[in-house]
């Protein structure tokens, strides 16, 4: 029975004669009962741990103490692991992470681990490169002359505007199956021109306006960034380029744009050069300076081949060649004077400088320009042209056959293969092919997709390749 209040006072446990006298007759009261609150996971009904109340599955009970649970959540998403992450990225590392050392070692919930590797890193792109001694430098050595093998020509090459010059396409498709099937060692474009209405509004200009016309003294540094940077792509692969300077082409008169929209033209600069389209020729001659504008032609003519050619050869350091003119009507005194000026601005060597001139001045290749450049003639596509044109050069000097000027042949024609190899048995410089996208409505896609342009460059090449396989 309950103790009732008296008793508790006579001899409860707190009483005088419990204390002293021994004399007991109520047992103490019970303690109150404890209470505890406990996290629980509500996805398992287990004690949360850390990565429950990351996951906000938690919720706090209150159980009586000693009747508490004590498992601990068991699901395997609520656990904690160990992963690897890039700091970079913060996805999972990878071995090239590793190799760049940002790599760090940490604990986290599992169901927050990393779904993606590191796309900061990864393996490096692996560019195609032709074998170095198939180079046109590597060949020079062996042969005491340059050999050229360039399958196609595409004058805006440096300079065309990427909204329609797409380069990761074009660098992707074409430079890089050109590379990895060896198909050519060299290309050749222009450092800046100026043809018809629509490609005008193609292409990069080197110079900046002033009130819509051309300020000589002003360069413009993206049409130098954009050379420069698809040169690289061609010196990366091994395929040496070919810089033509002036391009006579961009110059014919009584033709919508060419030279009424040419730089040089002083009807379309603040500089005051000649409007005569032969200034660009004849700048420097005694008889010419007293036209209108002459010395201001020479002035700013000069100023640009010698920049172009300072910064090209300032970033690339010898791994390119050039062509004072394209179709040029000029013959040795101007040929040599830009010579000069070229070796100045460190070209050294003869053999990285060549020259194409126009029909009428044909007779210019057997002048002594030898002596200090390598010639190109164009139209040649058969050994019948190849032939032809051997008459207007001197005995033993060699030169560069080029297809400009000509629809290339289709398809894998036996033409190319033998012409190549009958070249290069004579001692001269190799071949220019004269495909491009221009023969395709100017469509890079489309010429590049094309069954026909490939079979064509497979013929050129292999000519070139069995000339050397039987050295």
């Amino acid at each position: 029975m309950a103790c009732s209040k008296f008793m508790k006072w006579l001899c409860g446990p707190n009483s005088w004669l419990c204390k002293t006298a021994k004399i007991c007759c109520c047992p103490p009261d019970p303690p109150p009962p404890e209470y505890v609150d406990v996290d629980i996971c509500t996805a398992s009904g287990r004690v949360a741990r850390g990565c429950c109340h990351d996951a906000e599955t938690v919720i706090t009970e209150t159980f009586l103490k000693g009747e508490e649970p004590t498992v601990f959540c068991p699901l395997p998403n609520h656990q904690v692991v160990s992963v690897s992450l890039c700091k970079t990225s913060g996805d999972l590392a990878n071995q090239w992470c590793e190799k760049a050392g940002t790599v760090e070692t940490s604990s986290i919930c599992a169901f927050k681990y990393p779904s993606k590797s590191c796309a900061v890193h990864t393996a490096p792109v692996v560019v195609p490169k032709i074998p170095e001694d198939m180079t046109v430098r590597a060949l020079k050595r062996r042969f005491g002359y340059p050999m050229v093998i360039s399958q196609f020509l595409i004058p805006s090459f440096w300079i065309e505007n990427e909204d329609t010059f797409d380069e990761e396409y074009i660098e992707t498709n074409l430079l890089n199956r050109v590379a990895a099937n060896v198909h050519a060692n060299a290309m050749r474009a222009f450092s800046f021109g100026g043809w018809e209405p629509e490609t005008l509004k193609m292409i990069s200009f080197p110079w900046k306006k002033e009130g819509g016309s051309f300020k000589l003294v002003s360069k413009n540094p993206a049409h130098l960034e954009r050379v420069k940077r698809r040169l690289g792509w061609c010196i990366e692969r091994r395929i040496t380029p070919i810089i033509t300077i002036t391009d006579n082409c961009s110059t014919h008169v009584n033709r919508p744009g060419f030279w009424s929209a040419h730089g040089w033209n002083g009807s379309n600069n603040i500089n005051g050069t000649s409007t005569w389209q032969p200034s660009i020729y004849h700048f420097y001659e005694p008889e010419h300076q007293d036209k209108p504008g002459m010395k201001e032609s020479a002035k700013w003519i000069q100023d640009f081949i010698r920049w172009i050619v300072r910064e090209i050869e300032m970033s690339f350091s010898g791994q390119l060649m050039w062509e004072i003119c394209n179709e040029g009507l000029a013959g040795h005194d101007y040929h040599l004077m830009v010579r000069n000026w070229m070796k100045e601005e460190g070209v050294e060597e003869n053999w990285r400088v060549m020259t194409s001139l126009d029909f009428p001045y044909w007779d210019s290749y057997k002048k002594l320009m030898s002596n200090f450049l390598s010639y190109s003639i164009h139209g040649v596509q058969s050994i019948g042209d190849y032939e032809d044109r051997k008459q207007y050069f001197t005995s033993g000097v060699r030169f560069l056959p080029s297809e400009d000027g000509r629809v290339p042949l289709t398809g894998s024609n036996p033409t190319y293969k033998a012409l190549v190899k009958k070249i290069l048995e004579d001692g001269n410089l190799g071949f220019e092919s004269n495909s491009r996208p221009y023969f395709y409505d100017r469509s890079y896609e489309k010429w590049i997709q094309d069954t026909k342009t490939w079979s064509r460059m497979k013929a050129i090449s292999d000519g070139w390749k069995s000339f050397l396989d039987s050295q």
